[in-house]
């Protein structure tokens, strides 16, 4: 635009007094393009006086052409100009003092464009209401073929819109940036706030992006209320974790302990129960070594009777022996009553040591009195035992003697066939006794061989609760450790989060 208006005022300044021709067709071309120019445009030739003035120029600055056209740089200068040191002139003005060199004597801009220089100041200014004017001022030398000036345009822009545009942009801009660091440093309520007065020059499309900025903050902070939120229902359900870690931790220790204990008593009444298996054991094979004796003893007995039953003749002689056998079987019965006696109690404390093995796990000690009476009561029965086996002895050698008196009288004979008779039926009665007591205690030990085994397999099963515990141990301790990373993970959460402020 600046080569064409330059070649248009360079033809005009060139013609001979355009201003005169007749038929205005230069002046009006010119005019013409000066007056389709938004912007104030003015022309001084050589001489400083003023040749053009363009519409524009008329209607801002509210001096109409006619009074403008033919008036000289000073006083044009009122018009459109500024001071400088004191002086009103226009760019114009100073560009006819040194076309070459403005810059250099005043504080201008030079540019070299295609259209030739190009001078530029830019001034602040006040207008009549007031209000703060951003000008700019562009002057351009014009030269003939000999380099010499020939003209001066000048164009006058009023810049504020565009300052003020850029004023407001720069303000957003700053406003926005202190936004988000504001956000980054932590203070969530930080929004993007502007003036409407000055965001009227800003394009909509920014200010979008303004609306844009304040809703991320809005979300911004909306999510770190959240995690926030969801931070600390973490903190507190990875506490209640490692709360209920560390408790199975120490019940599982505990009942590690616990079951340790058991199985020990366990094992010692494992032993217990096979000590008392081996002495059911022994005593029921004495008791079976008594009842085959006592049936030996019947069966000679017997053979005895069928023997003096040949010789009854002579066994009158024989009452004093077999009064004296009688007082013997008597014993013999007492020791029978009391080896039934003893079968009873055996049966009973077997029942008892059935019943308690039952109940071993929770009362070991009652099975053990039991099965120390029973042992006991096996000694006892043990005695009694012998003492039958010495009193069958006697027995044998009263029977011998009475042989012997069997042959001296048969009044004697006679005696002892009776009494022989009554010995038979004793000793058949005692036979059952104790083959009833044999039974008994031969069942009693069965149980507690049975109970001793039972005893091993409930060992062997606390061994497997004692290894299952230590396992439950092992993996609490794992949980712990987990929920420690974990709580410290949320800690370190929890503290990045206070760093925002939400207020």
């Amino acid at each position: 635009m600046l080569s064409a208006l330059s070649s248009l005022v360079v033809g005009a300044v060139s013609s001979s007094e355009p201003q005169e021709r007749g038929d205005g067709s230069a002046s009006n071309s010119r005019n013409t393009v000066l007056d389709a120019l938004p912007m104030p445009i003015f022309v001084l030739d050589g001489d400083g006086v003023v040749t053009e003035w363009n519409e524009t120029a008329a209607a801002v600055l509210q001096i109409p052409r006619e009074e403008v056209i033919g008036i000289t740089e000073s006083e044009a200068a009122k018009f459109v100009s500024y001071e400088d040191e004191g002086v009103a002139k226009t760019l114009a003005g100073k560009v006819l003092e040194t076309p070459r060199s403005v810059d250099e004597k005043y504080d201008v801009i030079r540019k070299e464009t295609p259209a030739g220089i190009v001078y530029i100041d830019e001034r602040t200014m006040e207008n009549g209401a007031g209000e703060t004017v951003h000008t700019s001022f562009k002057a351009i030398p014009i030269f003939d073929d000999d380099g010499e000036l020939d003209a001066v345009i000048e164009v006058v822009q009023d810049k504020s819109e565009q300052v003020r545009r850029r004023e407001a942009l720069q303000d957003l801009v700053s406003e926005v940036t202190e936004t988000l660091v504001a956000l980054g440093d932590g203070n969530l309520s930080a929004r993007v706030d502007y003036d409407l007065d000055a965001a009227r020059h800003v394009d909509d499309e920014l200010l979008r992006i303004l609306d844009e900025v304040n809703e991320m903050a809005d979300r911004f902070e909306g999510l770190v209320g959240d995690v926030e939120v969801h931070a600390s229902e973490l903190t507190s359900n990875v506490s209640s974790a490692e709360s209920a870690a560390r408790e199975i931790a120490s019940q599982a220790d505990e009942q590690r302990a616990e079951v340790s204990s058991v199985r020990d008593e366990m094992e010692s009444f494992s032993a217990t129960m096979e000590e008392v298996a081996a002495s059911s054991t022994e005593v029921a094979q004495a008791s079976s070594r008594a009842r085959n004796n006592i049936e030996s003893s019947l069966e000679s007995t017997k053979e005895t009777q069928q023997v003096t039953d040949e010789v009854k003749r002579r066994s009158d002689n024989l009452v004093d022996t077999v009064a004296d056998l009688e007082d013997e079987m008597a014993e013999i019965e007492e020791v029978a009553a009391v080896i039934s006696d003893i079968a009873d109690r055996t049966n009973i404390l077997a029942l008892n040591a059935n019943i308690e093995a039952a109940r071993a796990g929770e009362a070991g000690e009652g099975f053990a009195v039991v099965a120390g009476e029973v042992k006991s009561l096996a000694d006892e029965t043990q005695s009694h035992t012998e003492r039958i086996a010495d009193r069958i002895t006697a027995i044998q050698e009263r029977a011998t003697k009475t042989v012997d008196l069997v042959e001296e009288t048969h009044e004697d004979v006679l005696e002892a066939d009776e009494a022989m008779s009554e010995t038979v039926d004793s000793l058949s009665d005692a036979t059952e006794d104790v083959a009833e007591a044999t039974d008994g205690i031969t069942e009693l030990s069965r149980a507690a061989d049975d109970q001793a085994d039972a005893v091993e397999t409930v060992t062997a099963t606390l061994e497997d609760v004692n290894s299952g515990a230590q396992e439950i141990t092992d993996i609490s301790e794992d949980i712990v450790e987990v929920t420690d990373e974990q709580r410290a993970a949320a800690d370190a959460l929890a503290q990045n989060l206070d760093q925002f402020d939400a207020q």
